[in-house]
């Protein structure tokens, strides 16, 4: 996991899997995430494909909030309200219209999330 890279076949598969057809234009901007350093991203793409351990969420002792998009190909919406359902201070969104990128997809509804979220798991600054 120290070196190497996703050359542009897999790059593209994992696109389309997540995406769908998407314009030229979209796609370009979308797979920029794969230009992160491979230390960096591999681990990330491991755990997308195998799923992390299973004590790892249960170290998460911090409010979570688990976003989903209703169609997401990567991750089910059940898997999602599983996931959230495991542990007290877990809040699942499910957000209509969206897939597995909702910040992409539908960033209003993103962002409207996330501000109900910090308003109610942190206290206010003085």
């Amino acid at each position: 996991m120290e070196q190497g890279h996703f050359d542009a076949g897999f790059v593209g598969k994992c696109m389309r899997a997540w995406y769908g057809d998407l314009p030229a234009e979209d796609q370009e901007k979308l797979s920029k995430g794969f230009d992160l350093p491979f230390r960096v991203l591999a681990p990330s793409a491991l755990a997308a494909m195998t799923g992390v351990g299973p004590s790892i969420p249960g170290r998460v002792l911090a409010p979570l909030l688990v976003i989903a998009g209703v169609g997401d190909r990567v991750r089910s919406i059940d898997q999602m309200t599983d996931f959230a359902a495991a542990a007290p201070g877990r809040r699942l969104k499910a957000v209509e219209n969206a897939g597995h990128s909702v910040h992409w997809e539908q960033p209003e509804a993103c962002a409207v999330t996330l501000m109900e979220f910090w308003k109610t798991s942190r206290p206010l600054p003085a």
